[in-house]
């Protein structure tokens, strides 16, 4: 099984091996945002507050059982190809992200955010955009869908990714996105 919303198939296609962070992780290979890129040769690190450690010894990645709201990514290189974040509670995204984006820099970045929760607008989407695009990355695609209302958006690094303006979109299902590179 794959992402929950072809996350890995979008990283692919922007780059070809690399690096990746994924808190939030989940299991090691249902709805899994790395597993595909590990398959491909990429490395990286999994980070997630349940103890899915039985179940990771069968990836190369190494996991971390830990809360991702403490977490010291100090330890961490300055520059990673792929940061997904995926973890649960409002406003919890955001406090991840500035914790994590503190000196350091990424490629391409998918992250939820908290539009598709009941009574929820922009309460965490704002933020998380103003701080990134402060930052210099480029929000790409805006408010993917999956299987619920738009849940999450697809940033990229120009300084460090490419050819990506045929992603560019607002509202689209992630499988829509995906055929955009196709087109």
């Amino acid at each position: 099984m794959g992402s929950q919303a072809r996350q890995d198939d979008f990283v692919l296609s922007l780059i070809d091996k690399g690096t990746f962070l994924d808190i939030g992780c989940y299991h090691p290979n249902k709805l899994n945002n790395t597993h595909l890129l590990e398959q491909h040769g990429w490395t990286g690190i999994a980070i997630d507050i349940v103890d899915y450690s039985k179940g990771w010894r069968k990836r190369k990645t190494p996991f971390v059982c830990a809360d991702a709201l403490v977490y010291d990514y100090s330890c961490l290189p300055y520059l990673i190809d792929y940061l997904s974040i995926d973890v649960e509670g409002e406003g919890n995204r955001f406090a991840v992200l500035r914790r994590v984006i503190e000196n350091k820099e990424f490629k391409i970045i998918t992250i939820e955010h908290d539009r598709y929760l009941p009574g929820h607008t922009d309460s965490e989407a704002i933020p998380q955009r103003e701080l990134l695009t402060m930052l210099g990355y480029f929000l790409l695609c805006e408010d993917v869908m999956a299987d619920v209302r738009y849940f999450e958006d697809w940033w990229v690094n120009p300084k460090y990714v490419s050819n990506f303006m045929h992603y560019k979109s607002k509202g689209l299902h992630c499988d829509k996105i995906i055929a955009l590179n196709s087109a």
